[in-house]
């Protein structure tokens, strides 16, 4: 076998040039093709980092049956002093708020499909109680109350056994941070002659539904306009809104990847120039084993682009790890170049 190999050094040694010149000129096309024609783009779904088992199988058996499920959006409120974001000034703020965002959401198809709010909430206690009276109209919780309900017959809900803890459970854990209705009970039982009709909270939560029909990618873009939008407002008013869900993360996690991706190759090739540097101490010691590990790494992303490869955050590990097995190779070819060329000239 080695003497049959050696039969081709002439023919290798003729055909040199042309694969080099080839090589490059391959390189060369799919380093303008990544950095210019086809960049790619990462798209990665959360569901890829979980690992297969029973759970995720029934899952995707139930949801066959039910069809696609809504993405819900986590939009977290709170006022720029820590104080009582459930003041009437701070709901009818937020009602304005989500009508605004609610014409954001139609321009981009509609993509809520479900508001879960505390200002929807009041209003379509409103709609059904007070003829429709608009929450912009209502100047006080007491007025809020009074439209809403009747205190002659009306207790404070949950006021006794496990409703109370259910009830509190959901208002305080799932709804509002500290969230105090004590004193609105005490006001409701005695008919408002002592206690306080106000609550307060430090916080309290919207979930936005979002329409399973759009696609991985259009959800993920829509969420991230549609965050923008809610910054903006938090940053004219004295509401924070935080904004948080599923999509955003894998969307976030994508806008990074590239960048850290790139910034990953750069450190590894100094780290590899510096170890090659120690290794040779020459220049040709360090291009030529360079020269391959960067074509390695240009040909290994190139063609997977030029293929339609979805790439996902996962694809970052393949650069140390071409890195990692091409410059061990490199030294131990380097070094078997260097033994090669001491004993013969050519």
């Amino acid at each position: 076998m080695e003497q049959r190999m050696r039969g081709f050094a002439p023919l290798f040694k003729k055909s040199a040039w042309p694969i080099l010149f080839m090589s490059a000129l391959l390189t060369v096309g799919l380093v303008v093709d990544l950095a210019f024609v086809d960049t790619p783009s990462f798209h990665t779904d959360l569901a890829d980092f979980a690992p297969d088992s029973e759970s995720s199988q029934a899952h995707d058996r139930i949801s066959a049956h039910f069809g696609a499920e809504t993405r819900p959006m986590f939009v977290h409120v709170t006022k720029d002093d820590g104080g009582n974001v459930l003041d009437m000034e701070s709901l009818v703020l937020m009602d304005t708020h989500l009508d605004l965002v609610k014409v954001e959401a139609d321009k981009r198809q509609n993509m809520v499909v479900q508001w879960i709010t505390a200002p929807s909430i009041l209003q379509l206690a409103l709609d059904e109680k007070a003829n429709g009276t608009e929450l912009t109209n209502v100047s006080d919780w007491q007025e809020m109350l009074e439209l809403t309900i009747d205190l002659n017959q009306t207790d404070c809900p949950g006021d006794i056994g496990k409703q109370r803890e259910v009830g509190e459970f959901i208002i305080d854990g799932m709804l509002s941070k500290d969230f105090d209705g004590t004193e609105m009970c005490l006001w409701i039982q005695s008919n408002g002659d002592s206690g306080s009709p106000v609550v307060t909270a430090k916080s309290t939560l919207w979930i936005l539904e979002i329409d399973p029909e759009l696609n991985s990618d259009q959800r993920k873009v829509k969420q991230d306009q549609l965050r923008d939008y809610f910054t903006e407002l938090s940053a004219d008013s004295d509401l924070e809104y935080s904004v948080a869900s599923l999509d955003l993360i894998s969307h976030d996690i994508d806008e990074g990847t590239f960048d850290n991706i790139a910034t990953l190759i750069l450190i590894a090739v100094g780290v590899v120039v510096v170890l090659l540097a120690i290794a040779f101490r020459s220049v040709k010691g360090v291009v030529f084993p360079l020269v391959g590990l960067s074509f390695a790494l240009i040909w290994t992303y190139g063609l997977l682009n030029l293929a339609g490869a979805r790439f996902t955050a996962l694809e970052v590990a393949v650069a140390p790890l071409v890195l990692g097995l091409g410059i061990d190779y490199s030294i131990h070819l380097q070094r078997r170049n260097s033994v090669v060329r001491q004993t013969i000239d050519d």
